[in-house]
Order: structure tokens, then sequence, then C-alpha cells
């Protein structure tokens, strides 16, 4: 027998009250400090100090955390409830670049949460059926208190075998 959207079965519930949860949670943090990450753990050797810190100040406005379920079972993938990253692609249309699996075949319940801890509501746009990548699309209106980056966006410079750093925001 198939479960109602809303049932507690396939996630939905759970997945609304965590995320009220984390907006609480947001909302009561008195400074930024317990959240700052030693980047310079993460720095590549071959940048300098200054070269990391710029490059992070540019990136860590566009990254967002994206905090999803997919609440039915759908072609070969099962439901789940999960959080990823992506980040601002285009600033003016909201699109968020992000891999594969996050977007899902099926019906998908999902908010990003920015730098800043604002929190909005995101859709799948599109879902790459064989490279790992899909896009999900956001109302920029809806961010109020920061100016959207985006990432640009440069294959020309994509490099097999380098080494990737990645920044995680929480």
């Amino acid at each position: 027998m198939k479960e109602p959207a809303n049932s507690p079965i396939n996630g939905t519930e759970r997945f609304k009250e965590d995320r009220l949860k984390k907006s609480d949670h947001a909302q009561n943090l008195s400074s930024d400090d317990e959240n700052i990450v030693d980047t310079n753990s993460l720095k590549p050797q071959y940048f300098t100090d200054l070269q990391w810190q710029k490059t992070v100040e540019k990136v860590v406005k566009s990254v967002v955390s994206i905090h999803f379920s997919q609440v039915e079972f759908f072609d070969t993938e099962l439901p789940m409830c999960s959080e990823a990253t992506g980040f601002v692609v285009d600033a003016k249309l909201g699109i968020i670049l992000t891999n594969r699996h996050v977007v899902g075949p099926g019906p998908f319940v999902g908010y990003v949460v920015f730098d800043n801890h604002e929190e909005v509501d995101v859709k799948p746009i599109y879902r790459d059926p064989v490279h790992d990548f899909g896009f999900l699309q956001f109302n920029p209106k809806d961010i109020k208190y920061m100016k959207i980056d985006e990432l640009e966006l440069k294959p020309e410079l994509a490099k097999v075998g380098c080494e990737i750093r990645v920044i995680v925001i929480q």
C-alpha cells in the first residue's frame, strides 16, 4: 500500500521537524565564532596564505548547504533524507549546481542554507542522465540579508588529477 506524501514512513515529516530545529538553532546563535573553520589546514601547498584567504573569501558566499528529502521510491532510487553541498552559478536566476544524486529522479523536497544562515526552498530543474551533476533553483528575492555571489564556471581550466579542496558550511 502506498503511503501518503506526509507519512512519517517516507521521511517528509522528519525532514520538516529537522528543518524547524535547525532554523531555531540558527536564530539562537550568539556569534559566528563557534562556526569558524581553520581554513589554513585545507590550504593547498602551492598557495600563499594571502592567495588562499582571498580564494576562500571569494567562494564562501556562493557555497550552500543543501538539505533535502526524496520522499518516494522512484525509478531505481530509494527514498532518503540527506545533506549535500552546492554552489550558486547564476545569482539572478537562482541556479545552484550540485551532484546528480542530490536532485534525484523523483519527488523532491529541499532547502538551502547560505553563509549567513538564511534558508530558502529549492526545486530541481535538471538532472543530467549521464554525468554527475544537477541543478536546483531558488527565488533570489527570498534572500534578504546578503548579496548572492555566483561562481563562474571555467571548464577549460578543469584538469584531471588536480587536487580539490572542499569547504563545508555547517
